[in-house]
């Protein structure tokens, strides 16, 4: 995902063959109540974006009414000093690191949100908090269209926090773009999907993410009053699956003509007003209920991160290097032999997968990873052409431990109930038990 285009300068980087180089600084972590955060920035900079997110959390939470926002998955942010340091990590576009100073990255296991503190044209917390809409839109409001998933993230990302209270819907740097280029239609604004050319290309995402910005400030702030429960009840449909015209139309009582043309009277006007938000205490003493933890990574550690970050963006081979140097670091490091297992297992490199799982699976805590094993274990028995043989009695034997401390660690993973079962119909054991499984 990317914040607004005036930020950024697309860096032409080889990307280094070695990962020595991204570990030389000192990588800490900060564990709070929702986030993991990990970085090789300043350690009050880090301090200060697991505060920042743990206070927008909350914040946020009121647009979808909403106490506890769900999170389906735990949560790491990898906070880069730089775009330099970053741009290793970047995904790709055409073969090269995307134009963007941050990113959100959804994942089964794991979610990430990557970020550069380039404090270049924009406060740089900015970035974390436009990331983070994209994690709680994703767990809260799944589906939502592109143009209102970056809209939301622009007009959140601008939250400014002072003393006992926020403001939110500061205008951005972009009237100027707005007013001097032939804005897009409304029809295809609400139709771009995440690959398209407005919202990949440098020439093309500023008018893209500048509009569906001043869209969500108009629908939220632009009626002459605060229409937060309007632009809910609109959250809420379109999160139901609604076409997005339609539920403007229910929501605000407007047709999609009648909403442009009033969009462009808004982009010409300029006068964007903010909403000051009650927010409780200083965000600074925040700090003290966040159960926040503070540690300093090892040289392997911070590879072993960066290496999974790389894998989720489906960047594989740079991946599986970063894994490598954590395990030639930390040779006791189970969750990069778990990465590589994983890793290999996608790759249809059953023995490698083997060897590192079973180093994994002397860490108890991952229910995927004693799945995993005992999924390569399983393949040993299929023949060329697809079918079960026969699980020898030793092999069954450990299938069936894995299975078992991954059904007790995952109890709603289903995948692990019917291998389990299909290891006692292969060996006629037990099979009650695996009739119920099953």
């Amino acid at each position: 995902m990317k914040t607004f285009i005036t930020l950024f300068l697309l860096v032409l980087l080889t990307i280094p063959t070695s990962s020595a180089a991204q570990t030389r600084d000192t990588w800490r972590s900060v564990r709070t109540n929702n986030l993991f955060v990990i970085g090789n920035a300043d350690p009050e900079k880090l301090r200060q974006v697991a505060v920042w997110l743990e206070f927008f959390h909350g914040a946020f939470g009121r647009l979808v009414s909403r106490n506890v926002l769900d999170s389906s998955v735990p949560t790491t942010v990898v906070v880069f000093r730089d775009d330099a340091s970053f741009t290793p990590f970047k995904p790709l576009y055409q073969g090269r690191p995307a134009n963007l100073a941050g990113f959100f990255q959804p994942g089964d296991d794991v979610n990430y949100i990557a970020m550069s503190l380039d404090p270049r044209e924009r406060d740089p917390f900015s970035v974390a908090f436009h990331e983070y809409v994209h994690l709680h839109l994703r767990d809260n409001v799944p589906g939502v269209p592109v143009w209102l998933n970056e809209g939301l993230a622009e007009f959140y990302g601008s939250l400014q926090f002072s003393g006992g209270e926020a403001v939110l819907g500061t205008p951005l740097p972009y009237l100027r773009l707005l007013r001097s280029q032939e804005l897009l239609p409304l029809t295809t604004l609400l139709s771009i999907e995440s690959s398209s050319p407005h919202y990949n290309e440098q020439d093309k995402t500023g008018i893209f993410y500048g509009q569906s910005w001043a869209l969500v400030h108009y629908l939220m702030l632009g009626g002459g009053s605060p229409r937060q429960d309007q632009f809910k009840r609109f959250l809420h449909q379109v999160g139901r699956g609604e076409d997005a015209a339609k539920a403007m139309q229910d929501s605000f009582g407007m047709s999609l003509d009648v909403l442009e043309k009033e969009l462009r009277a808004y982009i010409r006007r300029g006068e964007f007003p903010t909403l000051r938000i009650a927010s409780g205490d200083d965000p600074q003493a925040y700090a003290s209920y966040t159960a926040m933890q503070r540690v300093s990574l090892s040289e392997g550690e911070a590879n072993y991160y960066l290496g999974d970050l790389l894998l989720h963006i489906g960047r594989s081979e740079d991946a599986e290097r970063y894994f490598k140097q954590a395990i030639a670091l930390d040779p006791g490091l189970t969750l990069a032999y778990a990465a590589l297992g994983e890793l290999s297992v996608r790759q249809k490199r059953y023995a490698e997968a083997k060897k590192y799982l079973q180093r994994a699976t002397t860490s108890p805590q991952n229910y995927r990873v004693h799945y995993q094993y005992a999924w390569v274990l399983s393949r040993e028995a299929v023949s060329a052409t697809g079918h079960i043989t026969e699980y020898s009695a030793e092999n069954a034997a450990v299938m069936r431990e894995q299975l078992l401390r991954a059904i007790k660690l995952a109890p709603d993973f289903a995948a692990a109930d019917y291998l389990l079962a299909l290891v006692d119909f292969v060996r006629d054991e037990r099979l009650d038990a695996a009739i119920g499984m099953a």
